[in-house]
C-alpha cells in the first residue's frame, strides 16, 4: 500500500484528514506515529481488507507493540443525569468500531451502562460487586457484548451495598486498581462509567 492508500483508508476508518505527506514524515522519522494510528494498523494489518506493505516505520512503531498498558478513562461527575453513562457506551462502541480491545467497567449501581451495552444485568452470574469484594476475578466476572465488541464487567444492585461491606477494609479504595492489573495487557482501553455520588 502506497502512503496516498494508506492516508485515505486512514480517513475512512479514523474520520480524520491525513495526507501522504503525514505518512511520509511518520516514514522517515521526522514526526511521531500518532497511537490511534498505530494501534488501528496493529489490529488491522492481520484483518482481510486491511492495509497490506505499509511503511516501515509505521508498522515497528512502539506504539503498535505488544506489553503495553491499558488507558483508563474514569466517566466521572456527582450530579446525575449529565450523560455519563451514555459516553462510556458510546465511546466504548466507537473504540472497538476501530478495532480497539475495550472493557467497560459499570460502577453504578442502576446498572444502565450494563444493560445498554446489551447485557441483561439481572442474569449476570458475577459482577464488579464480587470483584470488589475479591470473591472473583475480572477474568471471571467479566462478559462479552457481542452486540457491542467489548467486554463488560457489569453491575446489578448488589453494588449499593460494597460501601457498606468495605468500610472496616484495608486498601478498600484500591480494590479496582488491584483487580484490574491482571487484565491491563488484555486491552486497549478501560472505560469505568462511576456512580453520581462522591462516595468509595
Amino acid at each position: 500500500m502506497g502512503q496516498q492508500e494508506l492516508a485515505e483508508w486512514l480517513n475512512l476508518h479514523l474520520n480524520r484528514r491525513y495526507d501522504r505527506n503525514r505518512v511520509s514524515r511518520w516514514e522517515n522519522g521526522s514526526e511521531r506515529v500518532p497511537q490511534i494510528v498505530a494501534q488501528l494498523i496493529s489490529v488491522s494489518g492481520a484483518t482481510p481488507g486491511g492495509p497490506k506493505g505499509l511503511p516501515g516505520a509505521v508498522a515497528a512503531s512502539p506504539s503498535a507493540g505488544g506489553g503495553r498498558i491499558a488507558t483508563k478513562i474514569a466517566v466521572a461527575n456527582q450530579k446525575g443525569g449529565v450523560g455519563k453513562t451514555t459516553t462510556t457506551v458510546n465511546l466504548a462502541a466507537g473504540l472497538a468500531k476501530v478495532g480497539q480491545r475495550v472493557l467497560m467497567v459499570d460502577l453504578d449501581p442502576q446498572g444502565n451502562a450494563t444493560m445498554g451495552s446489551g447485557i441483561d444485568k439481572r442474569k449476570l452470574e458475577l459482577t464488579v460487586y464480587d470483584v470488589l469484594l475479591e470473591a472473583a476475578s475480572i477474568a471471571e466476572a467479566r462478559v462479552r457484548s457481542d452486540k457491542c465488541g467489548y467486554d463488560v464487567l457489569g453491575a446489578n444492585r448488589e453494588l449499593a451495598g460494597a460501601e457498606v461491606e468495605l468500610v472496616e477494609v484495608d486498601r478498600r479504595e484500591r480494590r479496582l486498581k488491584d483487580a484490574l492489573s491482571p487484565v491491563n495487557a488484555d486491552y486497549d482501553f478501560i472505560l469505568i462509567d462511576c456512580p453520581p455520588s462522591l462516595s468509595l
